[in-house]
């Protein structure tokens, strides 16, 4: 299983599909359960990126579905261990 941090920046309003996923504990975890994602640990952060979620998931198209569904943000995924 990997584990990946994932940055993320809200996005401008302009270009949202839709309402922005709330960070709040619950609802991100609710997320990362139905993706197949693990979420270990979620960090606020102040800068360039307002937040960075630490998750665990066996695959690629996990992680992928995760992104997919965090509505109004910009995602940065990195490989932190394999």
């Amino acid at each position: 299983m990997n584990v990946y941090a994932i940055l993320l920046r809200p996005m401008k309003r302009g270009t949202q599909r839709s309402e922005r996923v709330p960070l709040k504990p619950d609802a991100l975890r609710k997320i990362a359960q139905s993706s197949g994602v693990q979420l270990l640990d979620i960090l606020v952060c102040q800068g360039m990126f307002e937040a960075a979620l630490i998750c665990r998931a066996h695959d690629s198209p996990a992680l992928a579905r995760l992104l997919d569904a965090l509505e109004g943000w910009h995602t940065e995924a990195l490989l932190a261990a394999s």
